[in-house]
């Protein structure tokens, strides 16, 4: 099958069937390199490296707990001679010291308890560019503190203005 973006044309909204209950994931919702954009970024050459290897491995060991996703988990021991959860490792890993690098902390501070809305969709996934822009619309109506982690690249899709009109009201 040919993959990259002349591939990719017309199949944006095709879902991932090879791993049973990803299949809800579209196409397009993937990091760019996985499967198009820069296909020979350092990423995308790793993926495809683990992909090549995958079958061969002795064992196989994910960031995952098996009562998050049965489905997948019983999928992907089928597939593979040792398949373990081993996570989720964040909770024995020491958090490492984190710059504040846009004052989040400093103006969460300034806020009234539990009155922020935290918005984030993960690195994996974006909505489409209809509802960001109904997203955006409705925090800036209901004038709501919020932080919104959004990737620079999906910025675009938000109404004209609105970082700056809610540039006291959210970060």
């Amino acid at each position: 099958e040919t993959f990259g973006d002349g591939g990719m044309v017309g199949r944006e909204d095709e879902t991932i069937s090879l791993i049973q209950g990803m299949s809800k994931i579209r196409i397009c919702d993937l990091p760019e390199g996985v499967l198009f954009g820069n296909t020979e970024s350092f990423f995308s050459n790793m993926l495809h490296k683990m992909g090549k290897a995958l079958p061969q491995a002795a064992a196989v060991f994910i960031n995952s707990f098996e009562e998050l996703d049965p489905g997948t988990t019983k999928d992907l021991k089928s597939r593979f001679k040792i398949f373990l959860n081993i996570g989720p490792s964040h909770l024995i890993l020491s958090p490492p010291p984190m710059e504040d690098t846009y004052g989040c902390m400093t103006w969460l501070d300034k806020q009234k308890l539990a009155s922020v809305a935290y918005v984030s969709f993960g690195s994996v996934t974006t909505p489409p560019p209809h509802e960001l822009v109904a997203l955006a619309e409705a925090l800036e109506t209901s004038e709501t503190p919020f932080i919104w982690s959004l990737k620079d690249d999906s910025k675009v899709h938000l109404p004209h203005g609105f970082l700056d009109r809610t540039t006291s009201q959210g970060l």
